[in-house]
């Protein structure tokens, strides 16, 4: 993408498949999808996990594949006119900034910088969203409620509040269904492939 204009003034926020319970991990970003061309601008940050024993990354297999990504992904929207969809952004940049494994790391604000990010370690804290399907059945998917660094996530210092289901099926109600299918509901599998980094053969520190 291109670099973001007024990058140094946002004030980044958190803001309020194979699924993940609702807790705070370790996670190592695998892939960094540039998707700022679309109508509605987007990153898509594809993850891995650090299992509990601190030796394995939970999708290693899986993540070779990219049409699995949408199982462990989370979007960034970036163009929402309130800015908190780059506020997100900004966060996560500085979870990654913050977390010692990424040896100083700093983000620059240019062209393709969102590409720096692959290799690095951050926290992340997820929750359940519930949704309504387009056949009105409720949906269930994990829901990124907050940025942290590698360090909160291990120190468990963030709000206990951030665990808490979030209900989305109400708003869903009283929006007309759009032509293509939304992100939660059914995944579009990737329209070309690439290249995946050889990351897991790094050893994990911590």
């Amino acid at each position: 993408m291109k670099a973001i204009k007024g990058w140094n003034d946002i004030v980044a926020t958190n803001g309020g498949g194979t699924l993940l319970s609702p807790g705070g991990y370790l996670a190592k970003i695998i892939r960094v999808k540039d998707k700022t061309a679309e109508t509605k601008p987007y990153l898509e940050v594809v993850y891995d996990i650090l299992a509990e024993d601190k030796k394995t990354l939970l999708f290693k297999e899986e993540s070779k594949d990219e049409k699995n990504d949408w199982k462990h992904s989370f979007r960034f929207y970036l163009a929402d006119e309130s800015g908190f969809g780059l506020a997100r952004y900004k966060k996560l940049v500085e979870a990654v900034e913050g977390s010692p494994q990424n040896k100083g790391f700093a983000y620059a604000n240019k062209a393709g910088a969102e590409q720096t990010l692959v290799g690095k370690w951050v926290g992340f804290v997820v929750r359940d969203r519930l949704y309504a399907k387009q056949d009105g059945t409720d949906g269930r998917s994990p829901d990124l409620a907050g940025c942290f660094t590698t360090q909160e996530i291990l120190d468990k210092s963030f709000p206990e509040s951030m665990l808490e289901e979030r209900d989305t099926r109400k708003k869903a109600e009283t929006v007309t269904v759009p032509d293509s299918i939304p992100f939660d509901d059914e995944e579009e599998a990737p329209t070309q492939e690439t290249a995946v980094p050889d990351l897991y053969d790094s050893d994990i520190p911590f």
